[in-house]
């Protein structure tokens, strides 16, 4: 894996002009580093994820309006607001991007801003299918119920059942 990670990082280097998807293999690739050293070595895992960073980055400089790309980047900031602006960003390239509107709903509950908050994850839901949609109508009922609104939670528990069972009889 090193060494496919070291031809990935001469190809970067090499190329006059960055191809996006030598950018995108680096990236995964320390991202699967990243996960390899979890446990076992802090310090390499760190340089991973500065790598990682610094390529995201990078094609986040040559495709400023691809949305995964700047949902990926958003993950390797440390800054609350600059992440807050990569979602909206992607939410102005994609004003149903489930991601965005979940990530901006958490930070908006963060910072007491329930409503809003609420509403971004009910886009997030409402935006999601499959397992997905399952998975955001679940956070959103705990959400819901940890703010006090339990009518909306057990309608939402419903909607999500129905929304289950029919999904269930398709696949």
């Amino acid at each position: 894996m090193e060494q496919a990670i070291a031809e990935l990082e001469k190809a970067a280097e090499l190329s006059e002009e960055q191809d996006p998807e030598t950018l995108r293999l680096l990236a995964e690739a320390y991202n699967v580093l990243i996960h390899v050293y979890l446990d076992r070595s802090p310090p390499e895992k760190n340089e991973y994820k500065s790598k990682r960073a610094l390529a995201l980055k990078r094609l986040v400089e040559l495709q400023p309006n691809d949305a995964q790309v700047l949902m990926d980047y958003a993950r390797t900031l440390a800054k609350p607001q600059e992440k807050t602006e990569i979602w909206k960003r992607v939410l102005q390239l994609d004003p149903t991007h489930a991601g965005a509107h979940r990530a901006i709903g958490a930070r908006l509950l963060q910072d007491g801003e329930v409503d809003q908050g609420l509403g971004h994850w009910r886009a997030a839901y409402e935006a999601s299918t499959g397992q997905k949609k399952m998975a955001y109508g679940r956070d959103l009922i705990h959400e819901l119920r940890r703010h006090g609104r339990d009518q909306e939670a057990i309608e939402l528990e419903k909607e999500v059942e129905r929304y289950r069972v029919d999904w269930l009889g398709q696949n």
